[in-house]
């Protein structure tokens, strides 16, 4: 009995190694199987198109903003207290041509111009005399200028001086100097009063009304509010296509028309802000009221570019490099850039019938296999396609 199951024994252990010998051979006969087997190769599948040249019509789209012609800082010449003039001097306000923008105290400066006066006239009087011995034929000339002089009103003009002997005599009584000295004064009494050049708006105040000013000072900034132009910077590849006396549709940013405009200058070099080159456009024909301030769509249409072909911008790479396709691998090319739109390039540069990717490509390199519509079939047995 006892050796009947220590067989029994033994002949289940060899059949269990016998099992375990299989398994493991036909494991490893599938390992091998599947390490010998080719692996699957993926073929990229790309858009493309051929090469081929026409005439491309553009547009050039920017937007700019509406400024004001003419811009003139307000600046005090004279000494003073800010005094209220014939408007409001707060930012906003309208004014007209003439109009008092701010007056500056010149009680104490008219009364130094006035004493001023009272001195010349005296000198005029201590002279009269010497003149009357001295130049009958010319007094009564300067009598009449004598009595012509009024405290309160500008000098008129001096008698015409016809002789050498006179104007020694003039000169060595300081007559002449004294008088050029008054006029002087008298300019520089105007600069109290600062009157508008023009009709327009303050844009802004820099000092308020009941502050001192001094020569040099700011106190506001006005600009013409009847004369607009708009300042709008664009790419210096677009901007070459542009040229003066071109005309442009001008819509808001929600793309209501405004009217049209018309360059009538050209900035000759790139503005260190903006990387652009700056276009101004007078604007005419309003349809509807702008505003200095205003951001607005800029729109010239109808250019030709000649013998060209048009792509989408994302297929260049580098700033002018993009991939073409040589029997179905990729390569590097290079292209000449002509326009550069918001969304498209317009190029030439590559030979007719050459084919180029249009679309962007993300971790693509040279040589790499890929799959177009214009490429030759390959074997599918040993290759998937990624699209």
């Amino acid at each position: 009995m006892k050796s009947r199951k220590l067989i029994i024994s033994a002949v289940g252990l060899l059949l269990t190694l016998i099992i375990a010998f299989a398994l493991a051979a036909v494991m490893i006969k599938s390992k091998k199987a599947k390490e010998q087997a080719p692996p699957t190769k993926i073929i990229r599948k790309v858009n493309s198109t051929l090469v081929k040249y026409n005439d491309v019509i553009t547009q050039v789209s920017a937007t700019g903003r509406v400024v004001s012609q003419q811009s003139v800082d307000i600046i005090a010449e004279v000494q003073g207290k800010l005094i209220m003039g014939d408007i409001s001097l707060k930012k906003g306000q309208n004014f007209k041509k003439g109009n008092i923008l701010v007056k500056i105290y010149s009680r104490d400066a008219e009364y130094a111009l006035q004493a001023r006066k009272s001195g010349y006239l005296n000198l005029l009087a201590n002279s009269l005399p010497d003149l009357k011995i001295d130049y009958p034929e010319e007094y009564q000339d300067w009598v009449q200028f004598f009595e012509s002089v009024e405290i309160r009103s500008e000098l008129p003009e001096l008698p015409a001086v016809k002789t050498n002997q006179l104007k020694i005599f003039l000169a060595s009584r300081n007559i002449l100097s004294e008088y050029y000295a008054i006029k002087s004064d008298e300019i520089r009494f105007k600069k109290y009063n600062i009157v508008a050049p023009y009709d327009g708006a303050i844009q802004n105040v820099l000092l308020e009304v009941g502050s001192v000013a001094n020569p040099g000072s700011r106190i506001a900034q006005i600009i013409k509010t009847n004369q607009l132009e708009v300042e709008l910077p664009v790419e210096s590849a677009s901007a070459e296509w542009l040229k003066i006396g071109d005309k442009a549709i001008l819509k808001t940013e929600r793309g209501d028309l405004i009217g049209q405009g018309v360059i009538k200058r050209k900035s000759s070099f790139v503005d260190m802000n903006t990387q652009s080159i700056n276009i101004y456009l007078t604007v005419t024909g309003k349809e509807n009221k702008i505003f200095a301030g205003e951001y607005v769509r800029t729109e010239f249409a109808g250019m030709v570019i000649k013998e060209s072909m048009e792509i989408p911008r994302n297929a260049v790479f580098n700033r002018n490099m993009v991939f073409t396709v040589e029997e179905g691998f990729l390569s590097k090319a290079q292209i000449n850039l002509l326009k550069v739109n918001e969304r498209t390039i317009i190029f030439n540069g590559l030979p007719e019938g050459k084919e180029i990717v249009t679309q962007p490509l993300a971790n693509a390199n040279e040589s790499m296999q890929v799959q177009t519509d214009f490429t030759k079939p390959v074997e599918r047995d040993s290759l998937a396609v990624a699209e």
